[in-house]
């Protein structure tokens, strides 16, 4: 889904990277709206909704390309891709099979609507829980929480 809001490649950026982003980088790759301190945001978001009910905010424009497929042709698709799996691979390596199954996945629903393209993350994920790696992270994850108690 992120592909359709901040575009192939920065997607791929943050979604194989982890990386935390900062509001303002968040808000310069269109990843999000607006930026608002933690005391305006309920303030923030009833503005917002008022705009969007009185017709000045156009949220079904914001939202249609959501539901769409990406816009990319074939050729910006395999550039993109080629240069994001070869990232990838140079970092994961083959004991972190989770960037390259995404990778492949945001190929693969590219051309996909909001809906397929859902699907094929579904099908990533289901693929990825049932691996070693998984097992090995999660047994890690736990581990940690017993420890911080």
């Amino acid at each position: 889904r992120l592909p359709r809001v901040i575009g192939f490649d920065n997607a791929a950026t943050w979604m194989s990277t982890g990386k935390a982003f900062k509001p303002a980088a968040a808000l310069a790759q269109g990843a999000i709206d607006a930026v608002v301190e933690p005391e305006n945001l309920h303030a923030a978001a009833i503005s917002m909704l008022k705009l969007a009910i009185d017709g000045k905010l156009d949220w079904r424009a914001k939202r249609q390309p959501k539901l769409e497929a990406l816009k990319l042709s074939p050729t910006e698709l395999i550039m993109s891709s080629t240069t994001c799996k070869g990232m990838i691979a140079a970092k994961a390596g083959k004991h972190y099979p989770a960037p390259m199954v995404m990778i492949n996945t945001l190929i693969a629903s590219a051309n996909l609507d909001r809906t397929g393209a859902m699907a094929a993350e579904n099908t990533g994920f289901a693929k990825l829980a049932k691996t070693d790696a998984a097992t090995a992270q999660i047994g890690l994850f736990m581990a940690d929480q017993v420890i911080k108690g």
